[in-house]
């Protein structure tokens, strides 16, 4: 009888643990991330010289709109960024993944679409395409990025590293060049690291857009 009452308390014991446990989750630490284009940032346009007392006349404010449609991809990355995890590169050959921050969605797509809107909005375009576009749409001209760095080091600055090429809707290449940018940060943080990353996209949609309208 004692054994068996004593079982029972235990049981009792093993309930009220697990009831209190399904009442009072612990909070999910994970923290999302994503790239900020310039149409909803202030900040960002202005770091980026657009608009504001103290910038420079950007170019899609100071002169008429494109008037062109503009085809933006494909963006590719290394397969290491195909994650959600956002990644800190330690050394040359060490890359260390982050447990609780993340991408919002897989950096490709964030990249892919906040480059789209930066140059949309800098060219002020009749219709930006991001890739994979339908067949029956021929964009004027086509913008490629080959990334082959984009990620935060162990004091939270970002560097970008890779190529871009824009050709024009018959195929022919009118302008490209080599990204390698670096751009620093006021505190080591991930949130830090990604507002620093949405401002490298930025700063390459600026050239793209510059190389667009000097052809056009």
């Amino acid at each position: 009888m004692k054994r068996h009452a004593s079982l029972m308390a235990t049981a009792i014991l093993i309930v009220g643990f697990l009831t209190s446990c399904s009442l009072n989750p612990k909070p999910d630490p994970t923290r999302y991330y994503v790239i900020t284009a310039m149409p909803d940032d202030p900040g960002l346009r202005s770091a980026a010289g657009v608009g504001g007392e103290n910038a420079e006349p950007a170019r899609g404010e100071a002169e008429a709109p494109l008037g062109q449609t503009i085809g933006v991809g494909p963006v590719s990355l290394p397969s290491y960024l195909g994650r959600t995890r956002m990644v800190t590169r330690v050394t040359d050959n060490e890359l260390r993944f982050a447990e609780t921050e993340r991408w919002a969605e897989p950096l490709g797509d964030a990249f892919l679409s906040a480059l789209g809107r930066d140059v949309g909005f800098l060219l002020q375009a009749d219709e930006i395409l991001l890739y994979p576009w339908y067949r029956t749409e021929s964009p004027d001209y086509t913008v490629r990025i080959d990334v082959a760095r984009f990620e935060r080091d162990t004091s939270g600055a970002v560097s970008l590293v890779g190529q871009w090429e824009v050709r024009r809707g018959s195929g022919e290449t009118v302008a490209g060049g080599v990204i390698e940018a670096r751009e620093p940060v006021e505190a080591p943080t991930f949130k830090a690291s990604a507002a620093a990353q949405s401002r490298l996209v930025a700063s390459l949609a600026r050239q793209i857009a510059d190389a667009i309208r000097a052809d056009s």
